[in-house]
Protein backbone atom coordinates (compact mmCIF):
# COMPACT_ATOMS: atom_id res chain seq x y z
CA UNK A 1 0.00 0.00 0.00
CA UNK A 2 1.28 3.80 -0.80
CA UNK A 3 -0.62 6.52 0.72
CA UNK A 4 0.92 9.46 -2.16
CA UNK A 5 -1.11 7.13 -4.09
CA UNK A 6 -4.04 6.63 -1.85
CA UNK A 7 -4.28 10.45 -2.24
CA UNK A 8 -4.23 10.78 -5.80
CA UNK A 9 -6.82 7.82 -6.20
CA UNK A 10 -8.67 10.15 -4.08
CA UNK A 11 -8.08 13.65 -6.44
CA UNK A 12 -9.00 11.06 -9.05
CA UNK A 13 -12.52 10.52 -7.83
CA UNK A 14 -12.92 14.28 -6.89
CA UNK A 15 -12.02 14.53 -10.66
CA UNK A 16 -10.72 18.25 -9.65
CA UNK A 17 -14.60 19.59 -8.36
CA UNK A 18 -13.00 20.06 -4.81
CA UNK A 19 -9.49 21.86 -3.98
CA UNK A 20 -6.66 19.90 -3.33
CA UNK A 21 -7.37 20.13 0.71
CA UNK A 22 -10.43 18.00 0.24
CA UNK A 23 -8.72 14.46 0.45
CA UNK A 24 -7.22 15.30 3.72
CA UNK A 25 -9.84 16.39 5.19
CA UNK A 26 -11.78 13.26 4.25
CA UNK A 27 -9.19 10.66 5.72
CA UNK A 28 -8.77 12.83 9.11
CA UNK A 29 -12.48 12.65 9.08
CA UNK A 30 -13.57 16.31 9.14
CA UNK A 31 -17.33 16.68 10.41
CA UNK A 32 -18.01 19.76 8.34
CA UNK A 33 -21.40 19.96 6.30
CA UNK A 34 -18.77 20.25 3.20
CA UNK A 35 -16.82 16.83 3.95
CA UNK A 36 -19.87 15.05 4.89
CA UNK A 37 -21.20 16.26 1.51
CA UNK A 38 -18.19 15.14 -0.46
CA UNK A 39 -18.58 11.61 1.32
CA UNK A 40 -22.04 10.95 -0.41
CA UNK A 41 -21.56 12.53 -3.61
CA UNK A 42 -18.71 11.08 -4.70
CA UNK A 43 -19.12 7.50 -2.39
CA UNK A 44 -16.44 7.63 -0.66
CA UNK A 45 -17.11 6.39 3.01
CA UNK A 46 -14.60 4.29 2.34
CA UNK A 47 -11.61 6.41 3.06
CA UNK A 48 -13.60 8.70 5.50
CA UNK A 49 -11.93 9.15 8.77
CA UNK A 50 -9.38 6.22 7.88
CA UNK A 51 -6.61 8.20 9.14
CA UNK A 52 -7.85 10.33 11.93
CA UNK A 53 -4.25 11.45 13.16
CA UNK A 54 -3.04 12.44 9.74
CA UNK A 55 -0.71 15.60 9.94
CA UNK A 56 -1.26 18.20 7.09
CA UNK A 57 2.59 18.06 6.76
CA UNK A 58 2.70 14.78 6.22
CA UNK A 59 -0.17 15.18 3.54
CA UNK A 60 1.21 18.17 1.80
CA UNK A 61 4.82 15.84 1.12
CA UNK A 62 2.34 13.40 -0.65
CA UNK A 63 1.15 16.05 -2.75
CA UNK A 64 4.12 17.99 -3.49
CA UNK A 65 5.63 14.13 -4.63
CA UNK A 66 2.33 13.84 -7.33
CA UNK A 67 3.39 17.48 -8.50
CA UNK A 68 7.51 16.15 -8.71
CA UNK A 69 5.81 13.23 -10.71
CA UNK A 70 4.13 15.38 -13.12
CA UNK A 71 0.71 13.85 -12.70
CA UNK A 72 -0.27 16.61 -10.37
CA UNK A 73 -1.13 20.58 -11.47
CA UNK A 74 -2.47 23.30 -8.87
CA UNK A 75 -3.79 26.24 -9.85
CA UNK A 76 -3.26 29.37 -7.03
CA UNK A 77 -7.03 29.38 -6.22
CA UNK A 78 -5.99 25.61 -5.17
CA UNK A 79 -8.11 23.76 -7.79
CA UNK A 80 -6.04 21.44 -9.55
CA UNK A 81 -5.51 18.96 -12.36
CA UNK A 82 -5.17 14.87 -11.89
CA UNK A 83 -4.01 12.40 -14.52
CA UNK A 84 -6.33 9.51 -14.70
CA UNK A 85 -5.28 6.09 -13.41
CA UNK A 86 -6.52 2.95 -13.33
CA UNK A 87 -8.58 2.78 -9.74
CA UNK A 88 -7.38 0.64 -7.01
CA UNK A 89 -9.86 -1.63 -4.87
CA UNK A 90 -8.92 -0.86 -1.79
CA UNK A 91 -10.84 -2.53 1.67
CA UNK A 92 -11.23 -0.34 4.12
CA UNK A 93 -14.41 0.42 5.72
CA UNK A 94 -13.68 4.04 7.30
CA UNK A 95 -17.43 5.36 7.46
CA UNK A 96 -18.36 2.38 9.74
CA UNK A 97 -14.82 1.82 11.98
CA UNK A 98 -14.45 5.45 11.89
CA UNK A 99 -10.99 5.11 13.75
CA UNK A 100 -12.30 2.92 16.56
CA UNK A 101 -10.82 -0.19 14.95
CA UNK A 102 -7.54 0.70 16.80
CA UNK A 103 -9.86 0.40 20.47
CA UNK A 104 -10.39 -3.34 19.39
CA UNK A 105 -6.86 -3.73 18.44
CA UNK A 106 -5.29 -2.38 21.82
CA UNK A 107 -7.69 -4.45 23.46
CA UNK A 108 -6.82 -7.29 21.56
CA UNK A 109 -3.10 -6.89 22.27
CA UNK A 110 -3.69 -6.15 26.59
CA UNK A 111 -5.71 -9.65 26.22
CA UNK A 112 -3.08 -11.77 24.27
CA UNK A 113 -0.37 -10.25 26.61
CA UNK A 114 -2.31 -10.93 30.05
CA UNK A 115 -3.23 -14.77 28.73
CA UNK A 116 0.70 -15.10 27.72
CA UNK A 117 2.16 -13.72 30.92
CA UNK A 118 -0.56 -15.82 33.13
CA UNK A 119 0.80 -18.78 31.26
CA UNK A 120 4.11 -18.25 32.29
CA UNK A 121 2.86 -17.66 35.87
CA UNK A 122 4.14 -13.93 35.79
CA UNK A 123 1.66 -11.59 36.40
CA UNK A 124 4.02 -8.72 37.12
CA UNK A 125 4.37 -6.84 33.50
CA UNK A 126 3.94 -3.62 31.98
CA UNK A 127 1.01 -3.63 29.97
CA UNK A 128 1.60 -2.75 26.43
CA UNK A 129 -1.58 -0.60 26.34
CA UNK A 130 -1.39 2.34 28.90
CA UNK A 131 -5.21 3.82 28.32
CA UNK A 132 -6.66 3.21 31.82
CA UNK A 133 -9.91 2.47 29.86
CA UNK A 134 -8.85 0.01 27.95
CA UNK A 135 -7.23 -1.49 30.85
CA UNK A 136 -10.74 -1.68 32.04
CA UNK A 137 -12.36 -3.22 29.62
CA UNK A 138 -9.73 -5.95 28.91
CA UNK A 139 -9.66 -6.55 32.70
CA UNK A 140 -13.62 -6.97 32.31
CA UNK A 141 -13.61 -9.18 29.46
CA UNK A 142 -10.96 -11.55 31.28
CA UNK A 143 -12.74 -11.82 34.04
CA UNK A 144 -16.21 -12.56 32.52
CA UNK A 145 -14.63 -15.15 30.64
CA UNK A 146 -12.70 -16.92 33.69
CA UNK A 147 -9.11 -16.74 32.19
CA UNK A 148 -8.02 -17.81 35.36
CA UNK A 149 -9.05 -21.48 34.56
CA UNK A 150 -6.24 -21.59 31.71
CA UNK A 151 -8.74 -22.45 28.84
CA UNK A 152 -9.52 -18.96 27.92
CA UNK A 153 -6.05 -18.81 25.38
CA UNK A 154 -6.08 -21.87 23.78
CA UNK A 155 -10.02 -20.51 22.67
CA UNK A 156 -8.76 -17.12 21.29
CA UNK A 157 -5.92 -18.12 19.46
CA UNK A 158 -7.94 -20.77 17.87
CA UNK A 159 -10.90 -17.86 17.07
CA UNK A 160 -7.95 -15.47 15.86
CA UNK A 161 -6.59 -18.44 13.45
CA UNK A 162 -9.77 -19.59 12.13
CA UNK A 163 -10.71 -15.95 11.58
CA UNK A 164 -7.97 -14.43 9.90
CA UNK A 165 -7.51 -17.64 7.42
CA UNK A 166 -11.18 -16.63 5.93
CA UNK A 167 -10.91 -13.25 5.49
CA UNK A 168 -9.50 -11.64 2.00
CA UNK A 169 -6.75 -9.87 3.58
CA UNK A 170 -2.84 -10.74 2.02
CA UNK A 171 -0.44 -13.23 3.88
CA UNK A 172 0.92 -10.11 4.48
CA UNK A 173 -1.94 -8.06 6.53
CA UNK A 174 -2.24 -11.42 8.50
CA UNK A 175 1.99 -11.58 9.52
CA UNK A 176 1.51 -7.89 9.84
CA UNK A 177 -1.33 -8.58 12.50
CA UNK A 178 0.56 -11.40 14.49
CA UNK A 179 3.97 -8.99 14.40
CA UNK A 180 1.64 -6.65 15.95
CA UNK A 181 0.84 -9.45 19.01
CA UNK A 182 3.30 -9.69 21.87
CA UNK A 183 3.59 -12.34 24.39
CA UNK A 184 5.66 -13.38 27.41
CA UNK A 185 9.09 -12.13 26.41
CA UNK A 186 8.33 -11.79 22.94
CA UNK A 187 7.57 -8.14 22.58
CA UNK A 188 5.42 -6.73 19.21
CA UNK A 189 7.28 -5.26 16.65
CA UNK A 190 6.76 -1.67 16.04
CA UNK A 191 5.16 -0.04 12.86
CA UNK A 192 8.95 1.59 12.65
CA UNK A 193 10.47 -1.94 12.64
CA UNK A 194 7.96 -3.29 10.85
CA UNK A 195 8.55 -0.57 8.14
CA UNK A 196 12.35 -1.00 7.96
CA UNK A 197 11.57 -4.62 7.48
CA UNK A 198 9.34 -4.30 4.63
CA UNK A 199 10.80 -1.13 3.17
CA UNK A 200 7.97 0.49 3.50
CA UNK A 201 7.06 3.78 5.28
CA UNK A 202 5.35 3.65 8.58
CA UNK A 203 2.06 5.37 7.37
CA UNK A 204 1.85 2.77 4.40
CA UNK A 205 2.30 0.23 6.93
CA UNK A 206 -0.36 1.46 9.65
CA UNK A 207 -2.74 1.91 6.68
CA UNK A 208 -2.02 -2.05 5.93
CA UNK A 209 -3.00 -2.89 9.52
CA UNK A 210 -6.01 -0.42 8.88
CA UNK A 211 -7.40 -1.98 6.04
CA UNK A 212 -6.56 -5.41 7.42
CA UNK A 213 -8.39 -4.49 10.61
CA UNK A 214 -11.75 -3.52 9.15
CA UNK A 215 -11.48 -6.53 6.82
CA UNK A 216 -11.27 -8.49 10.17
CA UNK A 217 -13.84 -6.29 11.99
CA UNK A 218 -16.20 -7.12 9.21
CA UNK A 219 -16.33 -10.89 9.45
CA UNK A 220 -16.17 -11.33 12.94
CA UNK A 221 -18.34 -13.66 14.32
CA UNK A 222 -17.01 -15.52 16.65
CA UNK A 223 -17.73 -15.46 20.44
CA UNK A 224 -14.28 -13.86 22.22
CA UNK A 225 -13.59 -11.67 19.54
CA UNK A 226 -16.80 -10.27 18.66
CA UNK A 227 -17.16 -9.29 22.61
CA UNK A 228 -13.44 -7.61 21.92
CA UNK A 229 -15.58 -5.49 19.19
CA UNK A 230 -17.87 -4.46 21.37
CA UNK A 231 -18.76 -0.47 20.82
CA UNK A 232 -16.48 -0.72 17.97
CA UNK A 233 -18.64 0.40 14.83
CA UNK A 234 -19.54 3.80 14.25
CA UNK A 235 -23.24 3.63 14.38
CA UNK A 236 -24.19 7.77 14.64
CA UNK A 237 -25.48 8.25 11.41
CA UNK A 238 -26.18 12.24 11.94
CA UNK A 239 -23.57 14.85 14.06
CA UNK A 240 -25.35 15.35 17.47
CA UNK A 241 -26.48 18.88 16.43
CA UNK A 242 -28.86 17.74 13.45
CA UNK A 243 -30.02 14.70 15.17
CA UNK A 244 -31.36 17.42 17.56
CA UNK A 245 -32.63 19.25 14.83
CA UNK A 246 -34.25 16.53 13.30
CA UNK A 247 -36.03 15.46 17.01
CA UNK A 248 -37.43 19.26 16.54
CA UNK A 249 -38.51 18.32 12.79
CA UNK A 250 -40.07 15.14 13.59
CA UNK A 251 -41.85 16.87 16.33
CA UNK A 252 -43.48 19.63 13.81
CA UNK A 253 -41.37 22.53 14.34
CA UNK A 254 -41.68 24.79 11.14
CA UNK A 255 -37.74 26.16 9.60
CA UNK A 256 -38.40 29.40 11.37
CA UNK A 257 -39.69 27.95 14.45
CA UNK A 258 -36.25 25.57 14.99
CA UNK A 259 -34.29 28.50 14.50
CA UNK A 260 -35.37 30.37 16.97
CA UNK A 261 -35.69 27.80 19.50
CA UNK A 262 -32.00 26.94 18.65
CA UNK A 263 -30.66 30.03 18.59
CA UNK A 264 -28.87 28.91 15.12
CA UNK A 265 -28.70 30.66 12.17
CA UNK A 266 -30.81 29.71 9.18
CA UNK A 267 -27.96 28.44 7.06
CA UNK A 268 -26.95 26.09 10.18
CA UNK A 269 -30.50 24.27 9.93
CA UNK A 270 -30.20 24.45 6.34
CA UNK A 271 -26.85 22.38 7.16
CA UNK A 272 -28.79 19.95 9.63
CA UNK A 273 -31.32 19.48 6.50
CA UNK A 274 -29.08 18.70 3.97
CA UNK A 275 -26.83 16.55 6.66
CA UNK A 276 -30.68 14.78 7.62
CA UNK A 277 -31.58 14.13 3.85
CA UNK A 278 -28.49 12.46 2.59
CA UNK A 279 -28.53 9.72 5.71
CA UNK A 280 -32.37 8.95 5.94
CA UNK A 281 -33.67 8.28 2.41
CA UNK A 282 -37.32 8.19 4.23
CA UNK A 283 -36.51 12.15 4.21
CA UNK A 284 -39.31 14.03 2.56
CA UNK A 285 -37.47 17.06 0.93
CA UNK A 286 -40.58 18.00 -1.01
CA UNK A 287 -41.51 20.80 1.62
CA UNK A 288 -37.86 22.60 0.47
CA UNK A 289 -37.88 21.46 -3.09
CA UNK A 290 -40.44 20.36 -5.70
CA UNK A 291 -40.20 17.43 -7.65
CA UNK A 292 -39.88 20.02 -10.97
CA UNK A 293 -37.32 21.59 -9.69
CA UNK A 294 -35.57 18.26 -8.32
CA UNK A 295 -35.92 17.02 -11.63
CA UNK A 296 -34.33 20.38 -12.97
CA UNK A 297 -30.90 19.86 -10.95
CA UNK A 298 -30.49 16.16 -11.61
CA UNK A 299 -30.68 17.13 -15.74
CA UNK A 300 -28.29 19.52 -15.36
CA UNK A 301 -26.05 17.62 -13.36
CA UNK A 302 -26.20 15.02 -15.57
CA UNK A 303 -25.92 17.39 -19.07
CA UNK A 304 -22.63 19.56 -17.26
CA UNK A 305 -21.06 16.14 -15.72
CA UNK A 306 -20.62 18.20 -12.68
CA UNK A 307 -21.59 18.56 -8.72
CA UNK A 308 -19.98 21.60 -8.11
CA UNK A 309 -22.11 23.67 -6.30
CA UNK A 310 -20.99 26.82 -8.22
CA UNK A 311 -21.59 26.00 -11.81
CA UNK A 312 -24.95 24.41 -11.08
CA UNK A 313 -26.03 27.75 -9.59
CA UNK A 314 -24.94 29.91 -12.17
CA UNK A 315 -27.09 26.93 -14.62
CA UNK A 316 -30.31 26.98 -12.55
CA UNK A 317 -30.35 30.27 -10.37
CA UNK A 318 -31.70 28.15 -7.73
CA UNK A 319 -30.40 28.57 -3.82
CA UNK A 320 -27.39 26.50 -3.04
CA UNK A 321 -29.85 24.94 -0.17
CA UNK A 322 -31.94 23.53 -2.86
CA UNK A 323 -28.93 21.89 -5.39
CA UNK A 324 -27.28 20.67 -1.97
CA UNK A 325 -30.93 18.72 -1.02
CA UNK A 326 -31.47 17.42 -4.97
CA UNK A 327 -28.05 16.06 -4.55
CA UNK A 328 -29.27 14.18 -1.79
CA UNK A 329 -31.49 12.60 -3.99
CA UNK A 330 -29.55 12.40 -7.47
CA UNK A 331 -31.46 10.33 -9.66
Amino acid sequence: MNFHLLVRQILVIFNGERTIAAPYHLLKGKKSSQTLEDVALFHLHNFYRILPQLERAVYEQAILQLEQEGVLTISNDKSYRIEPMPLVSYHFNGWRYQGLEAIFFKRLQLTVQTLSQHQAQDMKFAPVVSDTTIQQFTRQFLQQATYQQGELSAKLYQEIVTTLKQTIMTEDQRMLISYRLSGYEQPAQTLRQLALATNHTVLDVQLLLIEALHIWLDTLDTPLLFALRQGCVSEQALTETAAKTNVLLEQGYTFEQICHYRHLKASTIQDHIVEIARNMASFDVTPYIDSATLQRVHQVVRQMQTKRLKVLHEQTGLPYFQIRLALTREG
